[in-house]
């Protein structure tokens, strides 16, 4: 009886070492998937702060370009043309009309790749979504000039402000100033 009565012993022994080292318990398991859902929650978080930073430096970029451009159009047009149709327009940002009829100052889209010289697919699925002004005054304290603005406003996630961001250009053109040698 003694042999019958260790042997059922070492079996018992042998199959709690076997169970112990055959894998995960449920309590392992949860702990481990717990840990997994948590890293995998602040890796979003930070790729999701990552993307609204993104955008919010695409956008600034935009509007720069869009200041830019129409000063260098303010230049173009010269002091009569711009005397003569002063006014405050609304641009066409992307290649989406936004205007009607589209501003006499610039008929065309304002934001193109200006190394090649076309539309970028950005720029015709409208990823820019803000609002460019134009406008065209009489400078103040200033016999023949006149004053150019251009305004972009756009609001991203990026930064908490109830107005949103915007981009101001001025430039003052007078009769007799800038633009003389094209005359």
């Amino acid at each position: 009886m003694a042999y019958n009565q260790k042997s059922p012993n070492k079996r018992a022994k042998k199959q709690h070492i076997c169970r112990q080292t055959a894998g995960f318990t449920l309590v392992e398991a949860l702990i481990t998937l717990m840990m997994g859902t948590l890293l995998a929650g602040i890796f979003l978080d930070v790729f999701g702060q990552l993307m609204r930073t993104s955008t919010a430096t695409q956008n600034e970029m935009c509007a720069n370009a869009i200041a830019q451009a129409m000063t260098e159009t303010s230049l173009a047009l010269g002091y009569d043309f711009l005397a003569a149709n002063m006014n405050t327009y609304d641009l066409q940002v992307n290649n989406t009309l936004t205007a009607s009829p589209p501003p006499i100052v610039k008929p065309n889209a304002v934001l193109l790749d200006l190394l090649n010289k076309s539309w970028k697919d950005k720029v015709v699925a409208s990823q820019f979504r803000g609002l460019a002004k134009y406008r065209i005054e009489n400078a103040v304290g200033l016999a023949n000039a006149i004053k150019v603005s251009t305004i972009v406003s756009w609001t991203d996630s990026a930064r908490i402000e109830s107005s949103g961001r915007t981009v101001t250009t001025s430039l003052i053109i007078s009769k007799s100033g800038l633009n003389k040698w094209a005359q």
